[in-house]
């Protein structure tokens, strides 16, 4: 079979296909309606990018917005070249719409994800580092303890631990040790003593200060 009959043969297959799918959508109103909104690269362009999508995350699982940007870019890539070596026309634009299509949605809950994320964590910090009680204080401490112990013994026993999550937790126990101080401080202060260290100085030198 010659370059030219294979190519004769991939349209005729493409236009039977879209064919059916027409008839099989006009068949169902609602699909019909909603697929007019959606062009048949859309689906080509997902199933590449999934694919694409699939293989990065394997190689590393921390970048995946990047991963669907790459993914998306590199099946619009294959949809135009495709589309001109099968019917002899880019047709760029609609691929590229197809892209924003996919990715807008994305990025945007992304976004959205992102902003809660942050919030709640930000939440945290000053309900850790901020305790109204000192017995909601200690609480918090023991409660970041064990937390931050248990992920550093995952860590050290060679399991599959997500370090930026650790370092959350030692950040959180580091605040809450700080909220705790702060509820003391006036505790100390009435004793004629301070719980703050001049950087470089040592404990017992303090101690020999005060007395």
């Amino acid at each position: 079979m010659t370059n030219k009959e294979f190519i004769k043969l991939l349209k005729s297959d493409y236009l039977a296909l879209e064919k059916y799918v027409k008839t099989w959508f006009q068949d169902y109103g609602f699909l019909h309606s909603l697929f007019q909104f959606i062009p048949p690269e859309f689906f080509f362009v997902l199933f590449f990018s999934v694919c694409i999508v699939l293989i990065l995350n394997t190689i590393s699982a921390r970048t995946k917005q990047i991963h669907l940007l790459i993914a998306v870019l590199i099946s619009i890539g294959i949809g135009i070249l495709a589309n001109k070596f099968a019917f002899g026309r880019y047709r760029g634009w609609v691929y590229l719409k197809v892209g924003f299509m996919l990715l807008v949605p994305f990025y945007l809950y992304s976004l959205v994800s992102y902003t809660i994320s942050y919030s709640y964590n930000q939440y945290k910090k000053n309900r850790y580092s901020r305790a109204n009680t000192l017995e909601q204080s200690v609480y918090n401490l023991h409660q970041q303890y064990n937390e931050a112990v248990l992920g550093l013994h995952s860590l050290l026993s060679g399991k599959d631990v997500d370090t930026s999550e650790l370092k959350d937790k030692l950040l959180n126990l580091k605040l809450t040790t700080e909220g705790l101080l702060i509820l003391l401080e006036p505790r100390v202060r009435n004793s004629g003593t301070s719980l703050s260290f001049a950087p470089g100085q040592s404990k017992t030198t303090k101690e020999e200060n005060i007395s």
